[in-house]
């Protein structure tokens, strides 16, 4: 899987000859219904989406290791949040000046 901010590209490997195939290539904003929910135990992700020519495509994405996870699920949610959403982030030092004042 190769995602940028633009583009989703997916690929698969045969099972008997290892050959990598493409299996998706799309722009991220063609893509619709993009859902995507962790493993309990951290070691995958599914990621489900509509592609452009209407198909509903299911993937389960496996990491080594737990923090991956997180990383993984964070590259999504900047992937695909709609344009007028923005993630509030905690400024402690703000906070406190705040709280001070």
């Amino acid at each position: 899987m190769l995602l940028t901010k633009d583009r989703l590209v997916i690929t698969s490997e045969s099972r008997l000859l290892h050959r990598p195939q493409l299996h998706l290539d799309a722009n991220v904003s063609e893509l619709r219904n993009v859902v995507w929910t962790a493993d309990a135990r951290l070691t995958s992700v599914e990621l489900s989406l509509t592609a452009p020519d209407g198909v509903r495509e299911r993937f389960l994405i496996k990491v080594r290791r737990p923090g991956a996870v997180w990383r993984l699920e964070a590259a999504l949610g900047y992937a695909f949040r709609p344009a007028g959403i923005q993630l509030r982030r905690l400024n402690p030092a703000a906070a406190m000046t705040r709280a001070a004042a």
